[in-house]
Protein backbone atom coordinates (compact mmCIF):
# COMPACT_ATOMS: atom_id res chain seq x y z
CA UNK A 1 0.00 0.00 0.00
CA UNK A 2 1.14 3.45 -0.83
CA UNK A 3 2.35 6.06 1.74
CA UNK A 4 0.17 9.56 2.04
CA UNK A 5 1.71 13.60 3.08
CA UNK A 6 0.57 14.38 6.62
CA UNK A 7 -1.12 17.69 4.84
CA UNK A 8 0.11 19.39 8.16
CA UNK A 9 3.83 18.62 8.50
CA UNK A 10 4.27 17.26 5.46
CA UNK A 11 5.58 13.80 6.68
CA UNK A 12 5.03 10.35 4.52
CA UNK A 13 2.42 8.35 6.42
CA UNK A 14 0.79 4.91 5.51
CA UNK A 15 -2.74 4.00 6.36
CA UNK A 16 -1.39 1.43 8.99
CA UNK A 17 0.51 3.35 10.65
CA UNK A 18 -1.44 6.73 10.71
CA UNK A 19 -2.45 8.21 13.95
CA UNK A 20 -5.17 9.69 12.97
CA UNK A 21 -7.31 10.56 9.72
CA UNK A 22 -9.89 12.48 8.22
CA UNK A 23 -12.74 12.99 5.92
CA UNK A 24 -12.74 16.48 4.27
CA UNK A 25 -15.23 16.78 0.63
CA UNK A 26 -14.86 12.75 0.47
CA UNK A 27 -10.94 12.87 0.60
CA UNK A 28 -9.11 10.54 3.35
CA UNK A 29 -6.57 12.31 5.06
CA UNK A 30 -3.77 10.18 7.35
CA UNK A 31 -2.08 11.87 9.77
CA UNK A 32 1.63 11.24 11.79
CA UNK A 33 0.16 12.64 15.21
CA UNK A 34 -3.26 13.52 17.04
CA UNK A 35 -2.13 16.89 17.06
CA UNK A 36 -1.28 17.48 13.30
CA UNK A 37 -5.10 16.18 12.97
CA UNK A 38 -6.25 18.64 15.36
CA UNK A 39 -4.63 22.05 13.77
CA UNK A 40 -6.06 20.16 10.26
CA UNK A 41 -9.44 20.36 12.12
CA UNK A 42 -9.49 23.88 13.27
CA UNK A 43 -8.28 25.24 9.77
CA UNK A 44 -10.70 28.32 8.85
CA UNK A 45 -12.66 27.62 5.68
CA UNK A 46 -10.92 30.68 3.98
CA UNK A 47 -6.95 29.53 5.14
CA UNK A 48 -8.08 25.82 3.93
CA UNK A 49 -9.13 28.49 -0.01
CA UNK A 50 -6.42 29.56 -0.05
CA UNK A 51 -4.13 26.59 0.83
CA UNK A 52 -2.26 27.78 3.62
CA UNK A 53 -1.75 25.88 6.94
CA UNK A 54 -2.10 27.00 10.33
CA UNK A 55 0.62 26.51 12.79
CA UNK A 56 0.36 26.30 16.67
CA UNK A 57 1.82 29.83 16.91
CA UNK A 58 -1.24 31.29 14.46
CA UNK A 59 -3.86 29.04 16.92
CA UNK A 60 -2.27 30.95 19.78
CA UNK A 61 -2.77 34.17 18.39
CA UNK A 62 -6.34 33.29 18.13
CA UNK A 63 -6.68 31.87 21.53
CA UNK A 64 -4.98 35.36 22.71
CA UNK A 65 -7.47 37.42 20.49
CA UNK A 66 -10.62 35.49 22.00
CA UNK A 67 -9.16 36.03 25.37
CA UNK A 68 -9.21 39.84 25.03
Amino acid sequence: MSNYTDPICGMSVSPETAQATAVRNDEVYFFCSKRCKQLFSNQTSENRRQGGKQTDKDLAKKATKKAD
